[in-house]
């Protein structure tokens, strides 16, 4: 951190000197969680929260005040063009920060910031044919909804290799028997639901709790119904698409891989016969998100 806050402390000063400080948009965040168990690359409490300050004294009127707004790092983009007075693209699914950065009101600004969704892929090469650990998951102030769309995978992967290294895994490791360790290396269920309120460091999951039934199932449809909007493969029936894409970064020696670069044409073929069924004839066009609002949806099971 000290570091950090004196290299911070010497790009304000060369804004200053430029004249341009006053009017350049400062964003001070993190890319993702710690880089502990259970948190970097999950989507627990600390592998989602990230500290984010922002600072803009030409285009904040009203500076000082902390905001209880759920924001995501995709709402960044738009908010920059935005402030740029350039046309915000339809294909941004970010919203921009604009309006609370011109508000003078405290803690919620926008009531429809009420939840924000997150969601992983693949962390690293870590189980055969580099395959990912899907997760998609929404917060709100007081829960979290998370959903293992792959239950039967490991989340941590080959000899525990989709975790990075600090001196807490290893410090896990050595007791891989214990309950703490197991809550971040062990298999995990479709389903968890935690109360952040009473639990902030997710440990007990409630969604086999029958009086969280209705919470349950009510963050399950919402999460369910907004990964239909953004067009989320993995919510609309083809999500092993994302199991395709080559890996051009180091491998590891594990079973099936067929060479780099080049694996799984199955996914592939299965990706793009998916596709063509709901009308879809050009799946690479511009890189775009894939999705037909007259095609039926087919949500993973939840039994």
């Amino acid at each position: 951190m000290q570091w950090f806050d004196s290299h911070l402390r010497r790009m304000l000063a060369e804004l200053k000197k430029r004249g341009e400080l006053l009017n350049t948009i400062v964003v001070v965040t993190a890319d993702n969680g710690m880089a502990f168990p259970r948190a970097k690359a999950n989507n627990y409490e600390y592998g989602v929260h990230m500290p984010l300050i922002i600072f803009w004294p030409k285009g904040i009127e009203s500076g000082g005040r902390r905001l209880d707004d759920f924001v995501s790092l995709i709402d960044l983009a738009p908010t920059f063009l935005e402030a740029a007075g350039v046309e915000v693209p339809r294909e941004m699914s970010g919203r921009s920060l604009m309006p609370l950065l011109k508000s003078e009101l405290d803690g919620r600004v926008d009531v429809t910031r009420d939840f924000v969704l997150s969601g992983r892929e693949r962390h690293t090469h870590a189980r055969k044919d580099n395959l990912g650990y899907p997760i998609r998951a929404i917060h709100t102030a007081k829960y979290n909804y998370i959903r293992n769309l792959h239950p039967e995978r490991s989340p941590t992967g080959i000899e525990y290799k989709d975790v990075d290294w600090s001196p807490s895994h290893s410090l896990m490791l050595e007791n891989i028997d214990s309950k703490l360790s197991k809550l971040a290396y062990g298999a995990r269920p479709l389903e968890e639901l935690y109360d952040k309120e009473s639990d902030p460091y997710c440990l007990n999951n409630l969604a086999s709790n029958p009086e969280y039934a209705p919470i349950l199932e009510k963050l399950g449809a919402r999460l369910e119904e907004e990964l239909r909007k953004g067009g989320d493969p993995r919510i609309l029936g083809f999500g092993e698409v994302f199991d395709s894409y080559p890996r051009y970064s180091t491998t590891r020696n594990y079973p099936g891989f067929n060479e780099s670069g080049r694996y799984n044409p199955e996914f592939v073929k299965e990706a793009l016969d998916n596709m063509k069924l709901l009308g879809i004839e050009n799946p690479a066009y511009e890189g775009r998100v894939f999705y037909n609002k007259s095609q039926p949806s087919r949500p993973p099971s939840r039994d």
